[in-house]
């Protein structure tokens, strides 16, 4: 858990990796575990505004 307190450091990597772990135990949780980090409420918000961005590109075609 330390290393995520260094959220804005994550590669694009590390952080699709959280998305991935997030989705296998609940979004509920990770918002709980995220409130208790600093600049945790950000990195939520942007992994859903990315996640929301990667889906559009996927159906749009520019991802596969």
């Amino acid at each position: 858990m330390e290393n995520m307190e260094q959220i804005d450091g994550l590669t694009l990597e590390e952080q699709m990796q959280f998305i991935e772990t997030a989705k296998k135990i609940g979004r509920e949780k990770v918002r709980e575990l995220l409130k208790k980090i600093p600049g945790g409420d950000m990195f939520a918000e942007l992994a859903k505004e990315g996640t929301a961005r990667i889906k559009n590109d996927i159906q749009n075609g520019r991802l596969y």
